[in-house]
């Protein structure tokens, strides 16, 4: 954390915004950068997973294309996979896209 004075962490707790990337831990106080990005008294720490795992099993199947398939029919976010806000075929090729590539 950097600024205030001195910069401080009065307040942290796990919460899911319902974006689809599970809880998050949120860090609130007098400070306006964390991690060298601004912040401004509040920020956000997330783990990265590994978006085509829609079932989180850890392994890339056929299952993952159902889960995707299941979250983009109920209009899920986290089905929107471009980030343009709309539920379209290019989300499918998105999410193929990820798919492909795999993860680390």
């Amino acid at each position: 954390m950097g600024g205030g004075d001195p910069p401080a962490v009065n307040a942290l707790m796990a919460f899911d915004d319902g974006a689809g990337g599970g809880p998050a831990l949120y860090a609130g106080g007098q400070f306006t950068s964390a991690g060298g990005v601004a912040a401004s008294n509040i920020a956000k720490w997330a783990c990265e997973g590994c978006y085509p795992d829609c079932d989180g099993d850890g392994e890339l199947t056929f299952f993952d294309f159902l889960c995707f398939q299941n979250l983009f029919a109920a209009m899920d976010p986290a089905a929107d996979c471009d980030g343009d806000g709309a539920f379209t075929f290019f989300d499918f090729l998105c999410f193929q896209n990820a798919f492909a590539a795999g993860c680390e």
